[in-house]
């Protein structure tokens, strides 16, 4: 019994799961659009719990919306980088 009661702790003893905080970057980034930036009043940006939906983060972004004619009026040529 002794054994029993060793191995099964040893083997649900490593399930044992901890929370560590964890830091994230969230990146807003627009389909064929600028960046909503700070001048815009930016974007509301809310991260959940996919299981509970419970919000873990949430916070505006902030930042210039960038240069319009390089973003919005300058053809994309394949392979070059912005």
């Amino acid at each position: 019994m002794k054994t029993f009661i060793l191995i099964a702790a040893f083997l649900f003893g490593n399930l044992m799961v901890s929370a560590t905080e964890t830091k994230v970057m969230i990146r807003a980034k627009a389909r064929d659009a600028k960046f909503i930036g700070t001048s815009l009043g930016g974007a509301h940006i809310i991260v959940r719990n996919k299981l509970n939906r419970k919000i873990l983060a949430e916070g505006n972004t902030a930042g210039s919306t960038g240069n319009t004619d390089l973003i919005m009026k300058t053809p994309k040529i394949r392979g070059i980088q912005l």
